[in-house]
């Protein structure tokens, strides 16, 4: 089932306005990235959160170290990401993260899949483990034992912190982004 259609020119109105253009330049400082998006124009999640710029700049750089310098392999972390995307309905994030899951090496079968009701027969693997820790997490808050004792024989204490704190990140922005009625660019 894919993720509801995000607010557009005539759909529900944004609740929060974005910050103007003149304070751009400001939140173009704040990324730790260059994000992919309209020649001089932060993404709209940077130019709705930045409403409030001290939790604005903290949020950037635990994202962006989550995005950005994580332990995770890409793989998984955009596997995690899109799924989170997926259960949360969250439009937004997942428009921005299929490029990143292309890039990490996902087909777009694969990325398609993760829109079903349960990973199908396609996955296995580390993949699989994944996107049943992602479903755990999602619909316990925690991870079962069979789960982790799994996770532990992949992944090192940085990566298993990494992997719980990301799909929480991601399910509070989809709240966010949905709450808020973030429009997904043009």
């Amino acid at each position: 089932m894919p993720a509801p259609t995000p607010p557009r020119p005539g759909g529900p109105s944004p609740r929060i306005e974005p910050v103007p253009p003149d304070t751009w330049q400001e939140i173009a400082r704040t990324l730790p990235l260059t994000v992919p998006g309209p020649a001089d124009a932060p993404l709209n999640v940077f130019t709705v959160l930045a409403r409030h710029p001290e939790l604005f700049r903290t949020w950037v750089g635990f994202a962006g170290t989550l995005l950005l310098t994580g332990q995770l392999p890409a793989r998984a972390r955009e596997l995690a990401i899109l799924r989170t995307a997926h259960r949360s309905a969250c439009t937004y994030e997942w428009a921005h993260h299929v490029p990143l899951a292309r890039a990490a090496g996902l087909s777009e079968e694969a990325i398609a899949s993760l829109n079903s009701p349960a990973p199908d027969g396609r996955w296995d693997g580390e993949d699989l483990l994944v996107l049943r820790a992602t479903d755990e997490i999602h619909d316990l808050g925690e991870l079962t034992d069979h789960t982790w004792d799994a996770l532990r024989r992949l992944y090192d204490d940085r990566q298993l912190i990494e992997l719980v704190i990301l799909v929480g990140q991601y399910r509070m922005l989809a709240a966010t982004l949905r709450t808020l009625r973030v429009p997904l660019e043009d």
